[in-house]
């Protein structure tokens, strides 16, 4: 019962505030400029915000789950910052606007292009300028060497926007959700991470031409382990625990070529490494101090 009333008032918030912020879209869109394209863009903010505010309302009093949030840095509301968190379950979205709800600026995500068809919610990403990648495949590079680096290009041009806003943009360094069979396939150095592929954080950093200067690290440690997320809907999950630290990413990060140097793609992988390392340590610790 519990968790049919939270999908269904999920389903009601989604729809309703994406309605709105779409008529804001639309008058935005017709708008010459000036003034009223910008309060526009503050209301379809404001749409975006108030969503996640009623989705944090029935995380709380309706699903019951005990969020525990810390903060270690000087995060700014006006700042601009790369975000990486380990991933266990679809909750982790739902957590991670949560925690940055009103502590730091609108946290956004890298989607593929093909998420656009997303009813409501492809075109909410779009309306709030999240950045589509068009990314290729090898077997299609191959295929059509002429699209090398036109990906990359393309997320280029679409950051470019966000070069005078705040922003929070989020990647998941390990690239899929961690599960026990993942993990037994992949075999990693690490006991409750999967490896991190260095290559879509670097990517991230390009994209920004190297002007993003803060990481945000995330890691979440979930003490009944990973919920899938109708447990969380159905108040099973009681308790989770979310740190978020500030990180200075090294000045020339962001700078150099991932693909084409690889002295620079050794020092990247090495640093993203010792991160995932320290995370890993700490979640371990959380565990033992959970049992």
């Amino acid at each position: 019962m519990k968790f049919f009333i939270t999908f269904s008032l999920t389903i009601l918030n989604t729809v309703f505030w994406c309605l709105i912020l779409f008529f804001f879209t639309g008058l935005k869109i017709i708008m010459p400029g000036g003034k009223l394209r910008q309060a526009c863009s503050r209301a379809i903010l404001f749409c975006s915000k108030n969503w996640i505010a009623c989705n944090n309302f029935m995380i709380d009093k309706i699903a019951g789950v005990d969020v525990e949030i810390g903060w270690k840095g000087n995060i700014s509301k006006e700042g601009q910052y790369l975000v990486i968190a380990n991933h266990q379950s679809w909750t982790d979205i739902l957590l991670l606007q949560k925690s940055f709800h009103n502590k730091a600026p609108f946290l956004r995500f890298f989607l593929k292009k093909q998420l656009i068809w997303l009813p409501f919610l492809g075109q909410a990403f779009l309306a709030l300028d999240f950045p589509f990648m068009n990314r290729y495949s090898k077997e299609y590079l191959e295929k059509h060497p002429e699209k090398k680096g036109k990906d990359l290009e393309s997320t280029i041009r679409s950051c470019h926007k966000f070069a005078k806003i705040p922003f929070s943009l989020i990647n998941f360094p390990e690239g899929t959700r961690f599960t026990k069979e993942k993990y037994q396939k992949q075999k990693p150095n690490f006991s409750k991470l999967l490896k991190p592929k260095a290559g879509g954080t670097a990517f991230a950093l390009e994209s920004f031409e190297g002007n993003i200067r803060s990481l945000i690290d995330v890691t979440i440690f979930y003490p009944e382990d990973s919920p899938h997320i109708v447990d969380f809907m159905n108040g099973k999950i009681k308790r989770v625990i979310i740190e978020l630290e500030e990180r200075k990413i090294p000045d020339h990060f962001g700078k150099c070529s991932y693909l084409n140097d690889p002295k620079y793609r050794e020092e990247f992988q090495d640093w993203l490494n010792q991160i995932w390392l320290e995370k890993d340590n700490r979640l371990n610790k959380l565990k033992n101090e959970a049992r």
